[in-house]
């Protein structure tokens, strides 16, 4: 298993351009990014600019950051879970299932499989979950414009378009 350490401020922007495999994201009290993957150095590209940290992977591929980071995931060929990262979350296409649990305000563009969100601060703006939509607790709108399975939504105290 390969791991890097990077110290980062309490509010970084994490780009993830695209991981070939599973992508796992959780927030952390530390200040710093840790990039784990099941295999070596050369299954990732990680640059800085900044507090600003862009990142490629080849592999399945986890990431830890800081509570407060904003994250931008492009596209994940495998399943995506992303746990108590409270900062604003933009997601691209995702070809696997998508979890969310204790995030904040959260754009989806596509999820090819089951979309499931728990603890949302903030927005939940989804444009298409191909398969079903669990959603609980989002603190603000939840806008859904087309998913293909079945719905289950609960406790939307913004409502829902």
């Amino acid at each position: 298993m390969f791991e890097k350490t990077v110290e980062t401020s309490a509010t970084p922007h994490i780009t993830v351009t695209e991981c070939q495999g599973d992508l796992v994201v959780r927030g952390s009290e530390a200040h710093r990014i840790v990039l784990r993957l099941q295999n070596g150095a050369d299954e990732a590209s990680l640059e800085r600019e900044g507090e600003s940290f862009t990142l490629a992977a080849r592999a399945d591929c986890t990431i830890t950051c800081p509570l407060g980071a904003t994250l931008t995931v492009s596209n994940v060929r495998g399943n995506l879970r992303i746990k108590e990262v409270q900062g604003t979350v933009a997601i691209g296409v995702v070809n696997g299932d998508t979890t969310l649990r204790a995030v904040g305000p959260t754009a989806v563009e596509q999820t090819i499989g089951d979309l499931n969100a728990r603890q949302v601060a903030g927005n939940l703006q989804v444009q298409e979950a191909k398969g079903n939509a669990r959603i609980r607790g989002v603190e603000g709108l939840l806008s859904l414009d087309q998913v293909g399975g079945n719905l289950a939504a609960e406790g939307l105290q913004g409502g829902l378009a």
